[in-house]
């Protein structure tokens, strides 16, 4: 096969080196578009490749794995190619390859019975443009007007594979033709298709994407967060029905100003549901809400990945005033005391804006905060509700934390304060202190010898006159 395909290049290559009789054909199948060297002129709906860049297109896409080589010629899923359409990097690889332009046609469909009929059918009985009705023959993802080639709008693509795959089914029930007849007219809907009567009249929806509204309320105190799961084309009165019973069901009869909308729930949607269903009342608060709000689909379970939309989740949160924040301590030391102590809250979204701050009142609400935060990480939890902020624990939290604990041992240390009222007290020393102040000089003009037998002093010496001192000299000079 490696040589094949070689080979296949080479081919391709002497095409148009002009070394070859061959030419590079276009040709739609029903799942893809080949690109295959031909002698001959295909029977088949086709046009000819003349750009000598499509050599070059064809072996990126297959390196990317988004065109598939096979010996007869290089192979473009239908579905491959409608998300190369979106892709603007992309746009000079397929110009080589002579797409046709995106045209406005949209199916026409009609039904045959009923759908509780085993015989029931769906099939495309034409073609509308912005005209009306127009002649087209398709094949693919492509079909030839009176005007050429075109390639199908992507809703319309859609809407005729999904026609395709009701066709494939084997035998048909009440159920799945409700459930197929559900997914056709999502996609007809949103293709602008054309119905019959009983086909526009029939609403039936099978959901496999739900779009969740939260409505965030204060309850005393505490933050609780309404769960509304909705779909598109929901009927007004969808959450009532829900709400009525104790489990989820299979499917709904919605009486509406319309007709009845019966809703078929899949078994992925019917999951997701379910864990709603078992919120008490469909609401949440506490831990239990921070884990829902941090990671829905951890909370919803597996199912949740394929039914629910991340950013339309996130989107829903922050319509509903619900942010997650970061915090940054805050800490001023007039004179090196700790004379305030706060905390900044940054709102985690793009569209932050102004940042908020909240003070600490007392060394006790301090440490709360700490140990409200130290509990969150202990358990592993990512987020911490406190004073109505919902604060993210990123990996600056642990350095933040710290310099509020050294902040808050600061703000509790005992101050040694001394003041001179205090100083001049006289009731805080003993008796003996008679004041406080400058000691007066003590002055003795003369010390008289007492007679006696003191060796120390003989009788009849005389009186010896002696230097005044003070108590704050030495007396001996």
């Amino acid at each position: 096969m490696g040589q094949e395909l070689v080979n296949l290049r080479d081919r391709i290559l002497a095409i148009f080196a002009g070394s070859a009789g061959e030419r590079l054909y276009a040709i739609p199948a029903n799942d893809a578009l080949c690109f295959v060297p031909r002698e001959k002129l295909p029977e088949d709906e086709h046009w000819q490749i003349n750009s000598p860049l499509a050599i070059h297109a064809l072996n990126e896409l297959a390196g990317s794995g988004l065109a598939e080589e096979e010996a007869g010629g290089f192979r473009i899923r239908w579905e491959d190619l409608y998300a190369l359409l979106g892709d603007a990097e992309r746009a000079t690889s397929l110009a080589s390859l002579s797409i046709p332009s995106v045209g406005n046609l949209r199916p026409r469909l009609r039904s045959a019975n009923s759908l509780d009929d085993p015989e029931f059918e769906i099939a495309i009985d034409g073609w509308l443009d912005n005209d009306g009705r127009t002649s087209a023959m398709k094949l693919g993802g492509v079909a030839r007007t009176g005007m050429g080639l075109q390639l199908l709008p992507l809703a319309s693509f859609l809407l005729t594979k999904c026609v395709d795959d009701f066709w494939k089914q084997g035998e048909r029930t009440a159920d799945s033709n409700r459930f197929y007849w559900g997914r056709i007219r999502t996609l007809a809907v949103r293709a602008n298709a054309g119905l019959d009567r009983f086909l526009a009249d029939t609403i039936v929806l099978t959901p496999d994407k739900l779009q969740v509204k939260l409505v965030d309320s204060d309850i005393a105190g505490s933050s609780v967060v309404d769960v509304q799961p909705w779909f598109l084309g929901a009927p007004e009165n969808w959450l009532n029905h829900f709400d009525r019973s104790s489990k989820v069901k299979d499917r709904y009869q919605i009486a509406t100003e319309q007709g009845l909308v019966e809703v078929l729930i899949t078994p992925q949607v019917k999951s997701v549901l379910s864990a709603i269903k078992a919120m008490p009342g469909r609401r949440t608060a506490g831990a239990a809400a921070e884990r829902f709000l941090h990671n829905p689909f951890a909370t919803l379970g597996p199912d949740a990945v394929e039914v629910l939309d991340e950013q339309q989740f996130d989107d829903a949160r922050r319509e509903a005033g619900i942010d997650f924040e970061r915090f940054a301590a805050r800490i001023t030391m007039p004179n090196e005391e700790v004379a305030e102590v706060g905390v900044v809250m940054e709102r985690m979204s793009e569209d932050s804006g102004n940042c908020v701050y909240e003070r600490f009142q007392s060394p006790a609400d301090l440490r709360s905060f700490i140990a409200r935060v130290e509990s969150k990480l202990e358990t592993g939890s990512q987020l911490c509700e406190w004073r109505r902020h919902r604060l993210e624990l990123t990996g600056d939290t642990a350095a933040e934390l710290s310099l509020l604990r050294s902040a808050y041992g600061d703000w509790t240390k005992p101050k040694v304060s001394i003041r001179a009222v205090d100083v001049l007290d006289l009731t805080r020393y003993s008796q003996r202190i008679s004041g406080v102040g400058v000691q007066p000089r003590i002055v003795s003009p003369y010390i008289a010898v007492q007679s006696g037998e003191d060796p120390w002093f003989p009788e009849h010496r005389s009186i010896r006159a002696i230097k005044a001192v003070t108590i704050n000299e030495p007396f001996f000079q």
